[in-house]
């Protein structure tokens, strides 16, 4: 996709955990064109001092009107609005500004852009995503492209998180599992928490299951098989899990995107 320049207002933003927001923006001129897994860039000023800076976030969704059309990259999404899940940061100059905005605040961005992207849909071979706190974004708006879909290919998602009060969006998670039962296709989502020592979760409703300790350690319930496996998360989580698996379904493609 071409990367573009572009204004957007904040219309919206929903508190998910203490530290965790849903914000919403909207397209001043036109809309935006993105192939789900791209990220925007926003170029925020220090009103201090007038500096510039730049921070990217994954696009985590689009609203309802979007169409989608196809091409040789992967689905593109043209929306008028999208939506972004920001972590804040205590010290975190961008995530600061975004918390501290009011409805109607004008930004300037520039995107979309970023590797991991949504290949060809059809429905085979599976896809597998594996992500690590805010990396569950970019799957989001790729579940949200699929779902779109007459006949979805099988998914399996992999959630990393601390513990059960980090957890967000189950409900879209859920009814993503619902509909793909309703159509004769497998959408299983694991939540694999990394710092707790035992289990007392709410009931699983169909295709939401959890799971102690990391993802690498509950991939073993993962069928071999060919897969298009996507990974999103830290440095070290994107590292450590492209090496192991790469070792364990070699003939799987595997796309990654990292971040600091």
């Amino acid at each position: 996709m071409p990367i573009n320049q572009f204004a957007c207002t904040l219309s919206r933003k929903k508190e998910l955990t203490p530290s965790v927001s849903l914000y919403t923006f909207e397209v001043k001129s036109g809309a935006i064109s993105f192939i789900p897994g791209q990220f925007v860039s926003f170029v925020f000023q220090n009103p201090l001092d007038g500096a510039r800076f730049v921070r990217s976030y994954s696009l985590a969704g689009f609203d309802t009107k979007a169409t989608i059309s196809s091409s040789p990259k992967g689905p593109v999404v043209t929306c008028s609005s999208f939506e972004l899940l920001i972590v804040h940061i205590a010290d975190g100059k961008g995530t600061s500004m975004l918390a501290h905005a009011s409805f109607g605040s004008v930004f300037q961005c520039t995107g979309p852009a970023g590797n991991l992207v949504l290949k060809d849909a059809n429905a085979h071979p599976a896809r597998v995503f594996l992500a690590s706190s805010t990396g569950i974004a970019p799957f989001r708006a790729m579940m949200q492209c699929l779902a779109r879909m007459d006949e979805p290919p099988s998914v399996h998602i992999y959630w990393g998180m601390k513990t059960t009060e980090d957890l967000y969006l189950l409900d879209e998670w859920q009814q993503w599992s619902l509909l793909w039962n309703k159509m004769n296709a497998v959408c299983r989502f694991t939540v694999c928490l990394s710092q707790q020592t035992s289990l007392s979760p709410p009931d699983e409703p169909l295709g939401l299951h959890y799971a102690l300790g990391r993802i690498q350690k509950n991939l073993n319930a993962l069928p071999s098989d060919t897969y298009q496996i996507y990974v999103c998360g830290g440095k070290n989580f994107v590292v450590d899990t492209k090496e192991f698996v790469l070792a364990n379904y070699p003939q799987s493609e595997v796309f990654v995107e990292r971040f600091n």
